[in-house]
């Protein structure tokens, strides 16, 4: 589906506010295989935004449009796209009522205005709930194309995205969608290796997202492909770097249920990003036992027992260092698996003998302890992000009994 997607606000255009909801939108788009062609953003003026919309719907299928539908006096989507469809501005009932209810639960009482302005919506579109705001989002049929109104909070962008519209625009799709989670490899490696598939499916679409650790490959296929075909390709292609599940923190805690084992993390460098991305997993109380953020050499020294002999010839970035935080780590909290982190994240710190960017990471299972040692690029964030998906990945192929290839 052809779409252009227009950001109001005159705050996007200043830098006052990052548009992130185009990251949004660009990465559920891809997973779904659909062409999100091109985007703008535009002040708040009701002729630009009624121009753009013009613009949209003579070149594209689905015209998504994100703010402005908010009660204050630059909330004017709704009404410059009535105008624009030439479309009646109605008033619901039902929206007050349950905006009324709403506000009642917070002992608030709103104004008069505020209630009229929230509860217009466009003729003939179709409500989209709001589950994390007020502001209803609309879909508009209007001819063979499509208008969708949505929220500009992130926070209510998102879920009325990927909960609201999508399963409405999925029901029309033509094609099938192939996503899978390469761990452990470059985005060129994974192109490289889907050479037999591209080979033997030319029609098939190819799309590759790189982040730290991982790369997301989108596979969109026609209807005469058969997919489990392609399927059997790629688990070829990829044996061991497939995740069965959406991220490497969520493969972790699978893998340790599976096993009835409990986790446990010692982190320099990272800072408790290891479990913080566990945390981030709803239920993950029952795998991950807790954390040790051992930043300086006096706390790996006290509450992981690494030996001073070991800090003062080896230093706290080194493999032994990472070895002795992993076996500390262990008995501390008497985990059956879990990894230990010690580098340089930088920009300063490094040196000749040990870079910015050099980083040990121990993972253990039961009667196993495996240190890697790893030189990432990029700034301080780029580091730590890299470490902590490099560590869960390391961790989930000893856990899986392969050799870790360095």
């Amino acid at each position: 589906m052809k779409t252009h997607a227009i950001f109001t606000g005159s705050e996007l255009l200043s830098g006052q506010t990052l548009n992130s909801n185009i990251l949004s939108l660009g990465r559920k788009w891809t997973e779904m295989g659909w062409k999100l062609e091109s985007s703008s953003i535009i002040p708040d003026d009701p002729q630009l935004i009624k121009k753009a919309l013009t613009l949209s719907l003579e070149n594209h299928e689905l015209t998504i449009i994100c703010g402005g539908l908010g009660a204050t006096s630059d909330d004017i989507t709704r009404r410059s796209v009535a105008e624009a469809l030439k479309l009646k501005i109605n008033y619901s009932e039902k929206i007050r009522a349950e905006l009324e209810e709403f506000m009642a639960k917070r002992q608030r009482i709103p104004q008069e205005q505020w209630l009229k302005n929230q509860s217009e919506h466009i003729e003939s579109a179709k409500l989209l709930d709001n589950r994390t705001g007020l502001a209803h989002g609309q879909l508009i049929k209007y001819g063979s194309k499509l208008i969708a109104l949505l929220p500009g909070p992130p926070s209510e962008f998102t879920p009325m995205l990927e909960q609201e519209l999508v399963p409405l625009i999925n029901s029309k799709r033509s094609f099938t969608q192939l996503n899978y989670i390469i761990a452990g490899e470059t985005e060129s490696s994974v192109e490289r290796r889907c050479a037999e598939i591209k080979s033997e499916f030319p029609q098939v679409d190819y799309g590759f997202c790189a982040q730290p650790g991982i790369v997301k490959l989108s596979l969109r296929l026609p209807q005469n492909i058969d997919a489990k075909k392609i399927t059997k390709l790629c688990e070829k292609s990829f044996p061991i770097e497939i995740l069965s599940t959406p991220s490497l923190p969520e493969e972790i805690l699978q893998l340790a249920r599976q096993r009835n084992w409990t986790f446990a993390s010692a982190e320099s460098c990272t800072g408790g990003l290891v479990s913080s991305a566990l945390t981030a997993i709803p239920g993950s109380s029952d795998v991950l036992a807790g954390a040790i953020v051992s930043y300086s050499c006096d706390w790996k020294n006290k509450y992981l027992k690494v030996k001073k002999s070991i800090l003062n010839k080896f230093g706290a970035v080194s493999e032994e260092c990472a070895h002795a935080m992993a076996e500390g780590l262990r008995e501390k909290f008497k985990v059956e698996c879990g990894v230990a982190i010690t580098g340089i994240a930088g920009p300063g710190g490094g040196s000749d003998e040990k870079p910015v960017g050099l980083v040990y990471i121990a993972s253990f299972i039961p009667n196993d302890i495996l240190v890697e040692k790893c030189l990432f690029r990029g700034d301080r964030n780029l580091v730590r992000q890299h470490s902590v998906s490099h560590a869960l990945n390391q961790l989930r192929l000893q856990i899986n009994s392969h050799k870790f290839t360095r």
